[in-house]
């Protein structure tokens, strides 16, 4: 379950990094960008396909800025600068863990080690969240077992 989240966090997250100065200026080419080049498998569209994300950023400078995204069937209909009222999840990060991982040899090892050190961490809003999420995580766990 890690890996997943993780993934879809990182992606929307991904986007943000290069200049978080800019970023709202560039909010709907972003929101297109991610559209257009993440095809979501079934089970990550039936966990993420209807969210609404707040992503909380730390940029290297100490600069902390929010992103809201709003998903509908695995796309993001609309990408708001300073958050979302009502998130069902929050996801907390600093750029240089976005980083660390996106440059790294072993992306899932890098996840793995961000979400073990609390350098990366989300956190399920809604009842129908934790629920889904959970069970979803004890699943993942398991068959990592056999990995």
């Amino acid at each position: 379950m890690k890996k997943l989240i993780i993934l879809i966090m990182l992606i929307l997250c991904a986007s943000f990094v290069n200049a978080h100065t800019d970023f709202m200026d560039d909010l709907e080419g972003i929101r297109r960008n991610y559209n257009e080049n993440f095809n979501a498998p079934s089970y990550a569209q039936t966990l993420f396909g209807d969210q609404r994300i707040n992503i909380y950023i730390t940029a290297e400078d100490g600069d902390e800025f929010t992103v809201g995204a709003i998903n509908e069937n695995s796309k993001i209909n609309n990408l708001e600068p300073r958050g979302i009222e009502d998130p069902t999840m929050n996801v907390y990060v600093d750029e240089a863990t976005i980083e660390e991982i996106l440059t790294s040899t072993s992306p899932f090892d890098a996840l793995s080690n961000a979400m073990n050190s609390g350098a990366l961490r989300y956190e399920a809003i809604t009842t129908g969240n934790k629920i889904k999420l959970g069970f979803a995580s004890v699943v993942i766990k398991f068959i990592s077992w056999f990995r």
